[in-house]
């Protein structure tokens, strides 16, 4: 926003009133005033442009030194009714601006700043929901949202949110990864909470074999740490295997399970010949099924016909 001493290579051409906003603007942010005014013209500067960093920028310092001074540099949460007035008009606000551009970095990361002076987000996630609900997939709804739940501890009904989420859409795979994120944030992630997730897919999975979101989230789970416990791990792999086995008696030819099925032959402790086998059987399954991805299915299955030679050399 400052002038450059240079002669700019392409003169975006600026509407005349917001040339004029920002020749007002651009003295006060150079020497650092912060005022009630200036707050007022970068609002109407922002009108023009709601990606534009420089202006949110300079209206977070002119919002901060106006709260933290009337609350005499304390943190933000005073009682003080000029300060609870300024917050809850700027968050009134920036709701209508969220609305009408929901997919804009700037005006969302200003919403964080703002809740977290406020320290109180009791109204956010109906506000979140309600985003959701325009748009179930908008990637920084649901970054807001896991923003949120961390940092206030909002943990309790999480899982019930997902859920509902992905009643309403199985395939919603922002939904089963923020399940994820809340799994690993709430709980231990120990062997009976991680196979009530593994089945819980699985109820899904039957509904909708094809859906890749919901294989994806029951792998993810059971290899979740897969180094650090070999026993866990063999157990859940081995559930996995059972529920996965189940689905192909039905739909033999279903990719997502050929390949779920594969990873688990392929880290099979220890590696035998009879699990390459199984494993080879499964590449030229998946090379037939999955003629999108045939190129790549050939590959692994010439990882495995290497495998089973070093094997056989070995013994």
């Amino acid at each position: 926003m400052s002038p450059s001493t240079s002669p700019p290579t392409c003169r975006i051409h600026y509407p005349p009133h917001f040339k004029s906003l920002l020749s007002k603007i651009n003295p006060n942010l150079t020497n650092g005033i912060h005022s009630e005014e200036m707050l007022e013209l970068t609002k109407e500067a922002l009108e023009y442009n709601m990606s534009n960093y420089s202006l949110w920028a300079y209206r977070r310092d002119i919002l901060k030194e106006l709260i933290f001074g009337l609350n005499n540099g304390q943190d933000g949460d005073s009682q003080n009714p000029k300060c609870q007035h300024l917050l809850k008009d700027e968050i009134q606000w920036l709701a209508e601006v969220v609305e009408e551009n929901p997919k804009n970095y700037q005006v969302w990361f200003h919403r964080q700043q703002l809740l977290a002076w406020q320290k109180d987000a009791s109204a956010e996630m109906d506000f979140i929901n309600a985003m959701l609900d325009q748009d179930s997939k908008n990637y920084h709804a649901w970054q807001h949202r896991q923003w949120v739940v961390s940092h206030f501890k909002l943990w309790e009904s999480e899982l019930d949110d997902c859920d509902r989420l992905l009643q309403e859409d199985v395939r919603n795979n922002s939904a089963w990864n923020h399940r994820f994120f809340v799994l690993k944030h709430t709980s231990q992630m120990d062997l009976k909470t991680r196979e009530r997730e593994i089945a819980y897919a699985f109820e899904k999975i039957h509904v909708t074999p094809s859906n890749e979101a919901a294989w994806n989230y029951a792998l993810g789970v059971a290899k979740y740490n897969i180094t650090e416990d070999a026993s866990t791990a063999a157990t859940l792999l081995a559930f996995l295997q059972e529920k996965t086995e189940q689905l192909l008696e039905r739909s033999p030819f279903n990719v997502f399970g050929c390949s779920t099925l594969l990873y688990i032959m392929e880290h099979k402790t220890p590696l035998q010949m009879e699990h390459l086998n199984k494993a080879n059987d499964l590449c030229d399954t998946l090379i037939s099924s999955d003629s999108i991805r045939k190129s790549y299915w050939t590959f692994r299955k010439e990882q495995i016909l290497d495998w089973k030679k070093k094997l056989t050399e070995m013994a």
